[in-house]
């Protein structure tokens, strides 16, 4: 078989082997022959990169379970707290997401929800131990009125 090959850059035959050629002295390693300490700082850089993405991928991925105890602490706070503001409340885990509902009385103006909304959001930073570290999309509060939305606390 022909151990021949052309220069990348005269396009002269040399040797299959030939590092470089020896008619224009043209290196004929790719980078990554010529480079070898850079090519190993790089697949490092990413092998790291990667395994930092799948480990932040897998801790939220992970269902953040709230104790029972917790939710039931947060649930006896907020009824003390409403005495007869609200008709129902309704505390409940969703695939790691925590899901408070509150059916407000009808008379409750703007200021009554937003205020609501206020102590609710208390009472689970002090009751529920991993409130502050969960996202947004976690922690799902809504106040109804007449069965009907009327407001959403983030």
């Amino acid at each position: 078989m022909n151990k021949i090959k052309k220069c990348k850059q005269c396009q002269t035959d040399i040797p299959l082997e030939a590092k470089k050629c020896p008619r224009c002295q043209s290196d004929q390693r790719n980078w990554f022959q010529r480079h070898p300490s850079k090519t190993i700082a790089l697949i490092f850089i990413a092998l790291s990169l990667t395994l930092v993405t799948l480990m932040t991928f897998i801790s939220y991925s992970i269902e953040k379970v709230i104790p029972q105890n917790e939710i039931d602490t947060l649930k006896g706070d907020l009824w003390k707290w409403a005495e007869g503001r609200w008709d129902n409340l309704q505390i409940e885990q969703n695939k790691g997401t925590l899901v408070i509902r509150v059916y407000a009385k009808s008379e409750a103006n703007e200021v009554a929800l937003s205020n609501y909304c206020r102590v609710i959001k208390e009472s689970a930073q002090k009751n529920i131990s991993d409130y502050n570290e969960r996202r947004s999309s976690e922690k799902i509060i809504s106040i109804l009125q007449n069965g009907k939305f009327g407001k959403s606390c983030f």
